[in-house]
């Protein structure tokens, strides 16, 4: 048996999780299989039984779906074939939420951020229903914004008004000097409502509206969409795991960084040791955050560790966009 663990690190945060007690072959089935897929049966991939280990990783993604779909939901969830579709797309789903959170909390930075909401007027807009005309004119509002502002950057989720009409709701690196006319100025396509955001927790509120529209009120319309619009290059967490040989000795030093120990074992070359932690050492990575998520299947154990430890100087510092 074996034992892996995936360091994924944020400018604010780190999240260790460690697999403990699976088959040797397990950091291939997990490379082969969970970065993406189509069509999947729970039980089998590729022809061959998933691994109880990897069934457990998956499971956590069945939860995620809504238990009562909505009539408009399952309407739409017949246009897609496949018996797995729903498991895929709520796959899909949770990767978007985490990747907004992650894509926020990394390149913006209060004081220095307005949360923007842009709503279409029908009698100036026709297209206010149809979503490909109205990404069309959304583009074309950041086009406006960058004639105008150098280092712009933003977040976009976008749902349905009760009167069918798209909305979209914005996080930028506006500062308060960037009035709710001025950006109206820009949109050109109805009205505009412009929060600068102060407070720490206040932010966190904006980014939960911003992914509840992606994952509750525009669950079944996003289907088959992309499910959020962002600037390009944006950075992202950092992902490591023991079991690629090119990350393997700078995820160890991390793991000790975080951990505040010195006596992990460091490697001279990745493949002189056979297992990266023993099993004494991942129960040490457990009982050093009792408070750390862990789940057991049989013979082996998943651990999900959050560690408040960042690392702030592997990322560059949330530019403001400033008036040309």
């Amino acid at each position: 048996m074996a034992e892996h663990f995936k360091l994924e690190i944020t400018n604010r945060s780190t999240k260790i999780t460690t697999w403990t007690g699976v088959s040797p072959n397990f950091a291939d089935e997990y490379r082969a299989n969970f970065s993406g897929f189509d069509n999947v049966d729970t039980d089998v991939i590729d022809n061959k039984p998933m691994s109880d280990a990897l069934k457990t990783v998956f499971s956590v993604v069945n939860d995620f779906v809504p238990k009562e779909p909505s009539d408009s939901a399952k309407r739409t969830a017949k246009k897609n074939a496949g018996k797995y579709a729903k498991f895929n797309y709520a796959k899909r789903v949770k990767q978007r939420a985490s990747q907004f959170k992650t894509h926020a909390y990394i390149n913006f930075a209060i004081p220095n951020v307005q949360f923007v909401t842009l709503t279409f007027d029908s009698r100036i807009f026709e297209g206010a229903n149809d979503l490909k005309a109205c990404h069309i004119a959304f583009r074309n509002f950041i086009k406006r914004i960058r004639h105008q502002f150098d280092d712009f950057r933003y977040l976009a989720v976008f749902s349905r008004q009760r009167n069918g009409n798209w909305h979209y709701h914005m996080i930028c690196n506006f500062d308060e000097t960037v009035s709710g006319k001025m950006i109206r100025e820009l949109w050109r396509n109805g009205i505009v409502h412009n929060t600068v955001i102060t407070k720490y927790d206040e932010f966190d509120t904006k980014i939960s509206y911003c992914v509840d529209n992606m994952t509750k009120i525009a669950w079944e319309d996003l289907q088959g969409e992309q499910g959020y619009l962002h600037s390009d290059r944006l950075q992202n967490k950092i992902v490591l795991r023991s079991w690629n040989d090119d990350e393997y000795e700078m995820a160890m030093k991390f793991l000790r960084e975080i951990l505040g120990s010195t006596d992990l074992p460091v490697p001279i070359s990745s493949t002189e040791i056979s297992e990266p932690l023993s099993a004494y050492e991942i129960k040490r990575l457990s009982e050093s955050y009792p408070n750390g998520k862990i789940q057991s299947n049989k013979s082996f154990n998943i651990n999900y560790l959050i560690s408040h430890k960042g690392f702030a100087e592997l990322f560059d510092k949330p530019v403001v966009a400033r008036k040309k």
